[in-house]
């Protein structure tokens, strides 16, 4: 059917009457007016009975001064609920003010079955909801795609399941991202793109953002439930953690992270499983924490990884790390495999801490080193603080400090080609030992200088 026009704050509030519709912005919509902007503010179009399940086409056009003020309310947003089949795009939502009870966004508060949303900006306001399940652009994200999307200069507050696109969702999150905001949640789930969420994140980031979170929390999103995060990344991020499940990128990461990376990682505070690029973790491929610096009392805590349940591959973690038992350069608590992969990370703790890991509970290690100083109070190791008689072959510790002078602080178990040395001229060699396993694995290109690198981040030189 031929789109609707809307050409003022009177007409998107008239979308209430016909829900099905299809609707076209025809010009710039300032909802700052009378009486839009006062009392209650805009009533959200769409409810638990009623649900919207047209098109809305923003032609490009902004609409600014969003005011909704309905703090004993659900299902809180321009759109209060929508159904399948509804389709949202090309417009920017600008100097809104959205507060809401649970289910809460700017956009839409609730939503059943596929929605799609396309080519959104979020630029300029405030989001706060009372309870759970809330977001910048969408509080709860049943199912569909939301892509080409982006938020600036926001402020998202929620009671749990907090995000700065999505506070809860499922589906397909591409090329979207969010920077330069601030999140609080008081309970857990908190992340920077996305509070809550299972299904596919891809090419996609959150940046200079700080999230003050009391549980499970993320750079970009706190709780992971199922599916994988690709090509992803957070960047300069602040997390001011007060429980456990704090991650650069990933509070809780039940599923996969892939080929995605943190950079420039300050977390304070929290009480254990906290990581660079994850608090608690499953798959991890082909990824890495940078610059992280973290400082905590808490456990289980690594440069890359808190606790690790599942596969580590080709991956790595710098920076500064500062824990108290079960802390490690790249995993604290290690409970199944390592392979191909280092820390450069600085540490401080107090037991079972190492270069590598902080425990080997679980778990085999392959092809990998450690480079950074260690330093704590008991069962402490350049490579490992405490080893569950498990086996480690082909992997190292350089030594170049004396601190400490051990690879294995506790528990020796199945070592195979593993040891130190203290010179940075023996890791130079490609013909030393476990240099020549290590590349022989595939994984890893010695250059002749410097230490061995992982082939997928290796760029030869160009010959002139």
């Amino acid at each position: 059917a031929y789109p609707y026009e809307i050409y003022n704050c009177t007409d998107l509030q008239n979308m209430t009457y016909n829900l099905g519709a299809n609707y076209k912005l025809n010009n710039n919509i300032d909802c700052g007016v009378s009486p839009y902007n006062i009392s209650l503010g805009f009533s959200p179009v769409g409810n638990t009975t009623n649900r919207f399940n047209g098109t809305l086409n923003g032609s490009f056009f902004t609409i600014s001064n969003l005011f909704i003020n309905r703090s004993a309310e659900n299902n809180v947003g321009l759109f209060g609920y929508a159904k399948d089949n509804t389709f949202i795009f090309d417009f920017t939502l600008s100097n809104f003010n959205v507060k809401g009870n649970q289910y809460v966004g700017t956009l839409i508060g609730n939503t059943y079955d596929y929605i799609h949303i396309d080519n959104l900006v979020l630029n300029s306001g405030l989001v706060n909801g009372s309870s759970s399940r809330v977001g910048g652009l969408v509080g709860y994200f049943y199912s569909g795609v939301i892509e080409n999307t982006y938020a600036e200069d926001i402020n998202v507050t929620g009671v749990g399941r907090t995000g700065g696109l999505v506070g809860e969702g499922y589906g397909l999150i591409n090329n979207s991202n969010v920077i330069n905001s601030n999140f609080y949640s008081s309970l857990s789930r908190g992340g920077g793109l996305v509070g809550d969420f299972g299904g596919t994140i891809t090419n996609s980031y959150s940046k200079n953002l700080y999230l003050e979170v009391t549980g499970t929390a993320g750079g970009l999103v706190g709780y992971f439930s199922s599916g994988i995060i690709d090509n992803s990344y957070s960047e300069n991020i602040t997390l001011n953690a007060s429980s456990s499940r704090i991650g650069g990128l990933v509070g809780y990461n039940g599923a996969i992270i892939d080929n995605s990376y943190s950079k420039d990682i300050i977390i304070f505070g929290g009480t254990a499983t906290i990581g660079g690029l994850a608090g608690e973790s499953g798959k991890i491929f082909d990824s890495y924490a940078e610059n992280v610096n973290i400082t905590t009392t808490g456990n289980s805590v690594g440069g890359l990884v808190g606790l690790s349940w599942w596969n580590i591959n080709n991956s790595y973690a710098t920076g500064t790390v500062i824990g108290n038992d079960d802390v490690g350069g790249l995993v604290g608590r290690n409970l199944f495999l390592i392979n191909n992969s280092y820390s450069t990370v600085d540490i401080s703790g107090n037991t079972q801490v190492g270069g590598l890991v902080g425990e080997l509970f679980l778990g085999e290690i392959y092809n990998s080193f450690s480079t950074g100083n260690v330093s704590g109070s008991s069962q402490v190791g350049g490579f490992l603080g405490y080893n569950n008689n498990k086996t480690i072959i082909n992997s190292y510790y350089h030594n170049h400090s004396g601190n400490p002078n051990t690879a294995i602080g506790a528990y020796l178990g199945n070592l195979q080609n593993v040891g130190s040395e203290s010179l940075i001229s023996y890791f130079q060699d490609c013909n030393n030992e476990p240099i020549v396993s290590m590349v022989a694995a595939g994984a890893w290109t010695c250059t002749g200088s410097g230490y061995p690198q992982l082939t997928w981040t290796y760029t030869a030189p160009v010959s002139v």
